[in-house]
């Protein structure tokens, strides 16, 4: 048993006197400095989880439920990327993000607003989640204030405008929303003939709030403000202030009833004769300077802030912080319809993103996984300059939204289900109004394009179709496009030397595609089939094709897509043990099951659909853009069908060739 002494055990008592003061201060000094260091590694343990648990989160919050309420609709784009941010912030901790949307750009009847409120606070309980995100002011109006102040729930707010008064007891902290005004205007006070300052907006709850802040708290002064609701009184308003003020903050149109982005690109630079500027990025299009706030920033802030809940810390101690990122955006095109110059510093740090935004509508005559169109999606992605290719439908960035819509042409080829999908599309595209659409392949032409936007005001830009674009009476004044033609007169001329005759066949899907594929070789190549067929089953294919190998000496292969039941694997197989003739397509995804493909390929319809949606969104009216058709291929040769033939391949294909060796391409 250790007895202690003054606080000192036992086994140090032969060696300390109680009256020895200097003895007893030394030891007092090397404890207390045992204790320090103590604290000092505990601190850096403690600084160490953190670090772990913010940079590798796989399991740390695992059946945890995150609720954004979100003020306004899904397609909301600065809100978008909020959403993202913290997404990315809580990606791999285990938590589950809900969201729930109040609409309120698309309302103002305070009774709607306030039964969506209710119906979002009625729902809490079921969804049962452990932190909710309230994203900026009418859902702090509706849902947060009535409903959420007494509950026990931790709440985070990001978005809210400018002050929010403190919470007192309930589990809340957050970052306010200001905006860099004060610097925009100064920018735009050097290039204005006079101070006067005008403002135009759309009428909501947080512009008007807005508008106080810039003069309550930046002591900015309004000789003219105008809210609208409507598109014909913002245009009558923006005209108007061209002559009554000597700049113009133009600062958002969310909920502006019969707002068209195309017309208000052309209708602002025809009509702005003095600097305009926003503070909201997806204004960039209509006025010349805009320093938009990072909404990515709200979002990083609300995924950070999570994890310091979901770790023990409570809301309440955290203090409310306010956004501090933004980026100057330039409009070259206004700036040149102004004659106004920048110094090399100020084009140094700024974005030219009015040169190229807007809204651009894809649309697939196929569908997600089709090799053939999925590369002409991501070659057209890529061209402009969007790298996350994920197979998603919508794809935001700074100032472009891209939707892309499937017609399904290939699995479903039959004409009335394509009808239908097309009618169905054309109706959500008079919704949307896409600035531009791209229409890929001949189903999206025949059945999209043709009955709806030939000769209108509606720019298109088609790839992909087969041969001829004229049978859909393109090009019109508003259609332009790169025509897709396959080497097939090469490859027979490839092909014949090595077979053992002339004969020619043909096998293929029984789709819209090939049948005018095929119709083209007959009637405008004037190639002479011996027998062939396109067929709607795996057994008419393998049927067919066994006739062909003694029917014929050579066999053009087209694509099998649209059969159903259609493996790969197993069809490779069956091609290698029955071939018995050379064969050939032109058609990369075909490569695995013909001796020789000389392919076209996908992504050069799809890099020219981008380089021409950028110019046409950058200003170039699609009249003046070139009809034009592919030019590239690819050469595959199947090493295991060359010796089933024992067949010799020239040196000449072999330098220029990929090989195909047990299905893969070498």
């Amino acid at each position: 048993m250790i007895q202690k002494i003054h606080g000192v055990p036992e086994f140090l008592s032969g060696v300390v006197n109680p009256y020895n003061r200097l003895f007893m201060k030394v030891l007092a000094f090397t404890i207390s400095l045992l204790l320090a260091i103590l604290a000092i590694g505990c601190e850096k343990k403690a600084e160490e989880s953190a670090k772990q648990l913010s940079g590798n989160r796989s399991v740390a919050f695992p059946g945890k439920k995150i609720l954004f309420l979100d003020s306004y609709h899904e397609s909301y784009e600065p809100n978008i990327k909020s959403r993202r941010a913290m997404e990315n912030e809580l990606k791999d901790t285990g938590a589950s993000i809900v969201y729930r949307y109040l609409d309120e750009k698309n309302t103002s009847d305070t009774a709607i607003l306030h039964q969506r409120g209710l119906a979002i606070f009625n729902e809490i309980a079921s969804i049962t989640p452990d932190v909710i995100v309230l994203a900026d002011d009418p859902i702090m109006k509706w849902v947060a204030e009535p409903f959420l102040m007494n509950q026990k729930i931790p709440l985070v707010f990001i978005g809210v405008n400018w002050e929010y008064p403190p919470a007192s007891q309930a589990p809340l902290t957050g970052q306010l929303e200001v905006e860099v005004l004060s610097k925009l205007v100064s920018d735009l006070q050097q290039f204005a003939r006079g101070s006067r300052i005008g403002i135009l907006t759309a009428r909501s709850a947080t512009d008007e709030k807005s508008i106080s802040a810039y003069k309550d708290v930046l002591g900015i002064s309004f000789a003219e403000q105008a809210f609208v609701t409507t598109f014909d009184d913002w245009k009558r308003e923006f005209r108007r202030l061209q002559n009554e003020v000597d700049l113009l903050i133009v600062r958002q149109n969310s909920g502006i009833s019969g707002w068209d982005d195309r017309e208000a690109q052309a209708f602002c630079l025809a009509e702005t004769l003095i600097p305009t500027g926003s503070p909201n990025l997806h204004m960039s299009p209509y006025t010349l300077l805009c320093y938009p706030k990072d909404n990515g920033e709200f979002g990083e802030y609300a995924g950070k802030t999570i994890v310091k809940i979901l770790s023990g810390t409570p809301p309440q101690s955290l203090p409310y912080e306010k956004n501090i990122r933004s980026n100057r955006t330039l409009n070259t095109r206004i700036a040149k319809k102004l004659g106004i110059t920048f110094s090399a510093d100020f084009l140094e740090s700024a974005n030219f993103v009015s040169a190229f935004t807007g809204k651009i509508a894809f649309i697939n005559s196929y569908h997600r996984g089709y090799e053939w169109s999925d590369k002409i999606e991501q070659a057209f992605l890529k061209s402009i300059g969007v790298s996350d290719f994920a197979g998603k439908d919508e794809y935001n960035t700074e100032g472009l939204h891209i939707r892309f819509f499937y017609l399904d042409g290939k699995k479903n080829p039959a004409k009335e289900l394509v009808t239908k999908r097309s009618k169905e599309t054309f109706s959500e595209l008079n919704q949307w109004k896409p600035d531009l659409i791209i229409a890929a392949d001949d189903d999206a032409a025949k059945y999209l394009v043709v009955p709806h936007y030939i000769n209108t005001d509606q720019p298109v830009l088609f790839c992909g179709l087969n041969w001829d674009a004229s049978v859909y009476g393109f090009p019109t004044s508003n259609i332009r496009g790169m025509v897709e033609v396959a080497p097939v007169r090469e490859l027979i001329e490839f092909l014949v030397p090595l077979a053992k005759g002339k004969r020619i066949g043909y096998i293929g899907a029984d789709v819209l595609s090939e049948a005018k594929e095929l119709d083209h070789y007959k009637n405008t190549l004037k190639i002479s089939f011996h027998d062939g067929g396109l067929v709607k089953s795996v057994e008419a294919w393998k049927n067919l094709y066994c006739r062909l190998q003694t029917t014929c000496d050579v066999v053009i292969i087209l694509s099998y897509v649209g059969i159903p039941d259609w493996n790969n694997a197993e069809m490779e197989k069956f091609v290698i043990n029955e071939t018995k003739v050379p064969s050939g397509t032109t058609t990369t995804m075909i490569r695995r099951i013909a001796l020789v493909s000389f392919a076209r390929l996908a992504e050069e319809q799809g890099w020219w659909a981008g380089e021409q949606a950028r110019a046409v969104l950058s200003g170039k009216p699609i009249s003046e853009i070139a009809m034009t058709k592919n030019v590239r291929s690819v050469k595959y040769v199947h090493t295991e069908l060359m010796k089933r033939l024992s067949i010799k391949i020239p040196t000449s294909l072999i330098d220029s060739s990929f090989f195909i060796d047990d299905g893969k391409a070498q």
